[in-house]
This record gives structure tokens, sequence and C-alpha cells, in this order.
């Protein structure tokens, strides 16, 4: 990548996602080629890797680039123009953190019959498998933010429905940085997983209800310790209150 002068401080990831693009356009590059390393990124761009790192999953999540742990970032497709409409309209969104809390909140609660209807064994593994990892680190002195998000990532990949499964893992990525830091307190990463694990056997036992209850309060949690606030209760929780 040629050498390019470092990115202002704010707002970085806007400006990283616009480079991006104009990198991908500049170098006229398609289907199956390769970006920069993140190290390369960060080097040349005068970012962290964390940033690079986040930018990357926003591309990821939109279908733009594939990450793998040996092949790096390979494109997908460059359709330029749906990526600068959607990244515009997300980072513009981004402003107010709580609205960001609350759309995943009420949108992984909705799609709790979807996952119902359609989890298969194949998602209860991904599903499982991502507590497992996210223990794992956890043991091993990490945050388990990994695991956290590929969990997450299951649940929205389980409901068979794939333009609210990118919606979804766009939202993720914006919220990774708040979650690192509730996770850094090893009780909260601890309860995070017993809520997963809730969420799985409600799940795998088709109780909708139950489901809902599950995920509205894991996620309860999530807002209350980021905002240090109790939040209303979602119209999901309400409904699944009075039955």
């Amino acid at each position: 990548m040629t050498s390019a002068a470092p990115i202002k401080r704010q707002p970085l990831s806007r400006q990283v996602l616009r480079t991006l693009r104009d990198y991908i356009e500049e170098h006229n590059l398609g289907p199956g080629d390769r970006l920069p390393t993140e190290r390369e990124l960060s080097e040349d761009l005068g970012v962290s890797r964390n940033t690079i790192r986040e930018s990357l999953g926003v591309l990821e999540a939109i279908g733009i680039i594939k990450r793998g742990p040996k092949t790096g970032a390979i494109l997908q497709e460059a359709d330029l123009e749906s990526l600068g409409e959607v990244t515009q309209f997300l980072l513009r969104s981004r402003g107010d953190l709580e609205d960001l809390f609350e759309a995943r909140r009420t949108l992984e609660i909705s799609l709790m019959p979807l996952i119902v209807a359609h989890a298969d064994e194949e998602d209860f593994a991904k599903l499982e498998k991502a507590v497992e990892d996210m223990k794992r680190d956890i043991e091993r002195g990490g945050l388990g933010t990994d695991g956290d998000i590929a969990f997450h990532h299951a649940l929205l990949h389980a409901a068979g429905n794939s333009l609210l499964m990118q919606f979804g893992a766009l939202i993720q990525e914006f919220l990774r940085a708040p979650r690192t830091r509730m996770l850094l307190d090893p009780d909260k990463a601890q309860s995070s997983i017993t809520d997963h694990l809730a969420i799985i056997d409600a799940l795998r036992a088709h109780d909708v209800a139950r489901a809902q209850s599950e995920m509205e309060r894991h996620l309860s949690t999530y807002t209350e310790r980021v905002f240090n606030k109790p939040r209303k209760p979602t119209k999901a929780k309400r409904a699944v209150a009075s039955n």
C-alpha cells in the first residue's frame, strides 16, 4: 500500500473506512484480491491496530471482505457505491451509543421466534462452541470478547434471514469497544457465559417466551453496566411479562 498522510484523530473509524474504500478503487481491486495486513494498514494510516480491526470488521459484516487467520482480508465484492451509502448511514448513527444498544437489544429479542423455528444442530454447535471459546479465552487470561461476539453472530445466523444477519453483525462491530470494557471484569465475563447457556437452553426447549426473557435480561445487564442506569423494558419484555 502506498504511503499516505496519517489520519486525523477524529472520527477514526469513518476516515479509515473512507481511506480503505479509496484504496480499493485506486488499485482497481476485485473479488479475490487481498488487502494489506492490519499491521501494514496501521503503520501506513497512523492509527491503532484496534481501529483498523474495527473498520475491517465493518467491511466484513456487510460482505465486502472475508477475513481468515491465514489469508488476511480478501475482497469479496467491490460495490463501492453501496459500501459508501451503508457505512455513512451507520457511522452517522454511531454518535448515540445508547441508540445502538437499543437497536441491538430490540433486534436480538425479536429474532427469538425465528431462531426457534429455524435453528438446527449445526447452529447449536456454533453457539456452544462460542461459549466454550469464551470460557477458554478467559481461563487463559483473555477477555472472551471474540467468543462473545461469535455467540451473537451465531444467533443472527440461526434466524435464517441474511439481511437481518448483516445488519445485526454491523451493530455488533460498532459495539465491540464498550463490550470489551465491560468484560474487563472477570465476574461480568462469567455472568455473560451463564446468560449464554441459559439462552441456548431456552432455544433448545423451543420456549420462545423464556428465550426472549433470558435475552432481555442479558442485554439489559450490558446496558446497565455500560451506562450505569437501568433501562426501560422493551415491548418484547412487556409482552413476555403479560403472558
